[in-house]
C-alpha cells in the first residue's frame, strides 16, 4: 500500500474520495495520500469515529 501511495500526489480531495468508498483498503490508501501539511487534527478526529480496525487506527494516528 505504501509503495502505491508513493506514486500518488498528496491530496486531501483524493484522500476523502478514497475514504468515502467505504472499502477498508481504500481507507488505508486515503490516509497515506492525505496532505499532512493541510490535514487538520479535527479532520482526523472526525475520521476516527469511523475506524474499527487497529491497522487503520495506526495509519491515521501516524498522520500527526
Amino acid at each position: 500500500m505504501r509503495k502505491l501511495a508513493k506514486n500518488i500526489a498528496k491530496s486531501n480531495e483524493l484522500g476523502y474520495a478514497l475514504w468515502n468508498t467505504g472499502y477498508h483498503e481504500a481507507k488505508l490508501l486515503a490516509v497515506l495520500v492525505f496532505d499532512r501539511k493541510t490535514f487538520t487534527l479535527q479532520e482526523a478526529e472526525q475520521l476516527m469515529s469511523h475506524v474499527f480496525s487497529w491497522d487503520l487506527c495506526d495509519h491515521l494516528c501516524k498522520v500527526f
